[in-house]
């Protein structure tokens, strides 16, 4: 079996490397790397996706990533996931897929219940072959130049050629589901059951392969063709290999189901199964099994894909989707060996060994790919090791408990006990005069040899801070003290000291290392930046890209001229010789890379106030918070694909565009938000990107991370929206993407709106002019109106006046020539006369009033009301022959001026009861009322003496009376109608003779007024 995989492997790393080459794809995953030690990414439903059980993963034409799951179609572009179901795709009977496949630009899927369903052109529609009709439920397909072979849940195989559907006769493949399809490099097909083991279909010839010839099992989950035309075949009892008619099993997959295969550009062979992820690799003698023990989130994956940039990605049926990545960064952490993922210090060992000095979880040593304890008498597993210093065959370390020596199974420690002056040990150094310089936290620095302190560094004696966090020593001899708050300290050969300072105040700057290259160039790193010390002055570092937040914690140079600088946010990674020019000429801003997460740290934070080492092998090895981070500048590979970019929508306010192609807008819309891509998945959070919108902005705006962007009120016009976009390592795609669009106008920005607002202007004026007429002549009918009613009110008024009067004073001379016997007569014909005076006179009162006076709103009770006046007209009805009915129906608050209202109910009421018929044998006076909020009709009917019909039509003017012996002043009910008119109300009359009369009034409510 070795041989044939060699030669299959052989052959498929050099067809897969001419397609690589011809992508510019990286290769990915040596086989000699551990997956271990690969990148992890991970995205669950708390992520976007709709389910944590997924079926299948493949990348589009386009750059996408489709993903399959069992409650809907999701497409990825590494940032956010977009969801087909049937709340948003009308076709689909279910939201059920199985596997997505590729044929060029198609993508095909099969769906359980849906049938097959194929997206190209941006659309997600059904397939249907144009005569026959294909099962609901789909379960894989295979698609060739020519024909399509589908595969069935519990129907069999299909075939279609030219759309004409066929279907095999042969039984194993016939009434059965069929899982896998695959075609060889001879045009034959292969297809797995489920049940049925193979079936090889050739020229219309079938050859079956089941357990009895070999196989492992015969529900068969996975088929790969190699280039030579061998077949691989995943079961659920293992992984075989079928090569002429011969069937061989890989027993490091023995009795594990597997799901999918698929091979890399190494050879290397990949499998998806039930116990976590398989590569096997003959060529190079290597194979794994990649499980949970060695950090893989699950076992159960149910399918993989790699994509254009050299990524796997898997499916799972309980963990969502993952991606492994091989970057030139390994972590390594307590899943690998560590004690502890809080690294504090890594020193190299004479043999090439690596200390890594954790905090509280004691020493680790790394030696040929794996970790052990280094043994220590003095347990310091509780206590954070600060720095490890190799002297020969010593090893020195400092921590807050002191100095330890260690020789051999031989240690010593050193602390205030043993005369230390301070014992809370940050930095070791070891001099060129082989004495030790051992910087503290709160004691300055002391200089220590055999045993004893030989001299002490503190305020007293002129350093800036008695806090040391970092220490070197130049050629010269020369040492460089980096403190906390007191700048930087120089103490010569001599001893003597100069403070030099990187601001006015430092009392806020961390010197936390320095560094002093080949040539003797001073490099510190500091919380607020970092600096190239000239032996006088600071000069700052100016980074092209600098992350809000950022502090720098130590500088190590490897062997290929970069430079890497550990901070909170991951690691910078510059050029020296860009650092050099710089700090010569202050010219242009130093370019930067930064690695973290996506990279392969398991946590971006480097571990503050620590030292990191360039190996002898030119590795670089970094404390973080999360392990000790590994890079391996050989492998740290610029990405050399140019990412597709794409706009995926516009959003406004009541309206969303997927595709450009000059869709128009309404102009009433406020917001428009474009939301764009970068199809570069290795890094999705890294893509940087710019856009313009031509018609609007002047130049490109940097929009840095963001993937959406919005514009508001945009004027009327034409509008191209333009983005472009970088991969993780800045390689732009300068012709981008666009869209475009067009902004309606309003109505008042068109031509026509003017031409309508040059008529309407012309009709306004023409307008103005006509109601200026018809208002003069309006005022004219009024003033006339007014003219003509003064005059009559004035001469009916004075012989209205005078009459009564003139009755008076006839009668008051009557009574002077009288003996006295009828006075009580004239005295009652007397204050008949004044009564009707004052009658007269309260009418006119009451009409004044009227005309003059504010309307007043307010809520009123009709029964209170209308009885008050029944009151108040009892005198005219004193022996009480007149029946008074009075009904009210309603609901709610009715609101009016109720001075007014009583004038229009006195005047009604009062004329039923002095008009009343003495001749009728049961005599009535009847209010009805029927309101609501709104709105109330007021009926005063009586059976009195009726008025004549000729007389209606002017009852209601002024002084009018229908003969002369009607009492009154032919007042009151053209009061009435004039105070119902006042209130924007109707009055109406229907009278018989000695049958009686009606007055309807309408009434509207005074509605309250709002400011």
């Amino acid at each position: 079996m070795r041989v044939y995989l060699n030669l299959i492997l052989l052959i498929q790393v050099l067809i897969v490397t001419t397609n690589i080459r011809a992508q510019q794809r990286p290769a990915s995953f040596p086989p000699s790397k551990p997956l271990s030690q690969s990148s992890i990414d991970q995205w669950t439903s708390d992520a976007g996706l709709i389910s944590n059980n997924l079926t299948g993963v493949i990348q589009g034409d386009d750059g996408f990533l489709w993903i399959t799951a069992y409650n809907g179609l999701l497409r990825f572009d590494g940032y956010r996931f977009e969801l087909f179901d049937r709340d948003n795709t009308s076709f689909l009977k279910s939201d059920a897929f199985y596997q997505p496949y590729k044929e060029g630009n198609k993508l095909w899927l099969a769906t359980q219940g849906s049938g097959i369903v194929v997206y190209e052109n941006n659309t997600l529609k059904p397939y249907q072959p144009k005569e026959g009709a294909l099962p609901s439920s789909i379960r894989c397909l295979l698609v060739t130049d020519s024909t399509m072979y589908v595969g069935s849940n519990n129907n069999g195989l299909f075939i279609l050629r030219n759309e004409i559907i066929e279907k095999p006769d042969f039984d194993p493949i016939s009434n059965t589901s069929i899982m896998a399809l695959a075609i060889d490099t001879h045009g034959s097909i292969w297809v797995g059951t489920n049940g049925n083991g193979v079936v090889k279909i050739k020229n219309g010839a079938f050859s079956h392969y089941t357990t009895k010839n070999g196989l492992a099992g015969n529900v068969i989950n996975a088929l790969y063709a190699t280039s030579d035309g061998r077949i691989l075949i995943g079961s659920t009892n293992g992984l075989d290999v079928l090569e002429n008619d011969r069937i061989s099993s890989v027993a490091l997959l023995q009795n594990i189901q597997v799901n999918a295969l698929t091979m890399d550009s190494y050879g290397s062979v990949w499998a998806a199964t039930e116990r976590g992820l398989a590569r096997i690799n003959e060529a190079a003698g290597t194979e794994e099994l990649f499980t949970k023990t060695q950090g893989l989130p699950t076992l159960e994956l149910t399918s993989l894909t790699f994509d254009k940039e050299g990524s796997l990605w898997l499916t799972t049926s309980k963990a969502g989707l993952l991606r492994l990545k091989d970057t030139g960064i390994v972590t390594y952490s307590e899943a690998n060996g560590l004690s502890l993922d809080l690294v504090n210090t890594i020193a190299e060992g004479n043999k090439g060994e690596l200390y890594i000095g954790t905090d509280g979880g004691g020493i680790d040593v790394f030696i040929n790919g794996k970790f052990s304890k280094l043994d220590l008498k003095h347990s310091l597993n509780n206590i954070g090791i600060r720095d490890i210093c190799v002297d020969n065959d010593i090893l020195w370390i400092g921590s807050y408990s002191g100095l330890l020596r260690k020789q051999g199974n031989q240690e010593t420690l050193y602390n205030i006990s043993t005369g230390l002056p301070a014992q809370d040990i940050r930095r070791i150094l070891k001099d060129k005069n082989g004495d030790l310089w051992l910087a503290t936290r709160a004691g300055g620095a002391m200089v220590f040899s055999d045993g004893k302190v030989k001299s002490v560094y503190n305020k007293e004696s002129g350093l800036g801070a008695n806090y040391i966090l970092s220490i070197e020593q130049d050629a010269n001899g020369t040492l460089y003290l980096g403190t906390n708050g007191g700048g930087l300290t120089l103490i010569d050969t001599t001893g003597k000291l100069s403070t030099h300072h990187i601001t006015d105040d430092d009392s806020g700057v961390l010197i936390f290392n320095i560094h002093i290259d080949k040539r003797g160039r001073i490099w510190l790193v500091a919380n607020t930046g970092i600096f190239h010390f000239t032996g006088q002055d600071f000069i700052q570092l100016e980074l092209e890209h600098q992350v809000k937040g950022e502090s720098y914690f130590d500088w190590v140079e490897d062997n290929a001229g970069n430079v890497w600088i550990t901070t909170n946010k991951g690691i910078l990674r510059i050029r020296k010789d860009e650092a050099v020019n710089y700090a010569q000429n202050k010219n242009t801003p130093i370019k930067t890379r930064l690695y973290n997460n996506y990279d392969g740290m398991k946590n971006k934070e480097c571990t503050g106030a620590t030292r990191a080492t360039l190996s002898s092998t030119g590795e670089v090895w970094i404390p973080t918070i999360g392990g000790a981070s590994v890079i391996n500048p050989e492998r740290m590979i610029e990405n050399p694909i140019i990412p597709p970019v794409y706009i995926t929508r516009l959003i406004t306010d009541n309206q969303t565009f997927l595709k450009s192609g000059q869709p128009k807008i309404q102009s009433d819309n406020i917001r428009y938000t474009f939301q764009f891509t970068s199809l570069s998945l290795v890094a999705p959070g890294q893509n940087h990107f710019k856009f313009i919108l031509d018609g609007f902005d002047k130049q490109w705006v940097d929009g840095g991370l963001e993937r959406e962007t919005s514009y508001t009120n945009l004027p009327p016009g034409e509008y191209t929206f333009r983005v472009i976009a970088s991969n993780n390592d800045e390689l732009w795609n300068t012709t981008g993407a666009e869209f475009r669009f067009r902004v309606k106008p309003f109505f008042y920005e068109t031509k026509w709106f003017y031409i309508v607002l040059a008529l309407l202007v012309a009709g306004s004026l023409f307008g103005i002019y006509k109601w200026r007429v018809n208002d003069i002549e309006k005022r004219n009918r009024e003033l006339k109106k007014v003219n003509s009613e003064l005059d009559k009110f004035v001469y009916s008024a004075s012989h209205d006046l005078r009459a009564p009067l003139a009755s008076v004073l006839g009668l008051v001379n009557v009574a002077r020539l009288s003996d006295g016997k009828d006075i009580p007569l004239y005295l009652d014909l007397i204050e008949k006369s004044i009564q009707r005076l004052d009658g007269f006179i309260r009418d006119i009162i009451d009409f004044s009033r009227n005309a003059r006076l504010e309307i007043i709103r307010e809520e009123i009770s009709f029964n209170t009301l209308i009885h008050e006046v029944m009151d108040d007209l009892r005198f005219l009805d004193h022996k009480n022959r007149i029946l008074r009915i009075v009904t009210v129906n309603g609901h709610g608050a009715f609101h009016t001026d109720s001075r007014r209202l009583k004038i229009i109910l006195t005047n009604l009421i009062s004329n039923a009861i002095k008009y009343h018929n003495l001749r009728q044998e049961n005599p009535f006076i009847e209010v009805k009322v029927d309101y609501d909020d709104n709105h109330a009709i007021i009926q005063v009917i009586d059976n009195g003496s009726g008025i004549a019909e000729h007389h209606l039509m002017n009852i209601f003017k002024m002084f009018y009376r229908a003969n002369e012996n009607i009492k009154g002043s032919g007042l009151g009910l053209y009061i009435v109608h004039e105070t119902v008119d006042k209130l924007e109300g109707e009055i109406t009359v229907s009278s018989k003779i000695d049958k009686g009369t009606t007055f309807l009034v309408n009434l509207p409510a005074i509605k309250k007024q709002t400011q």
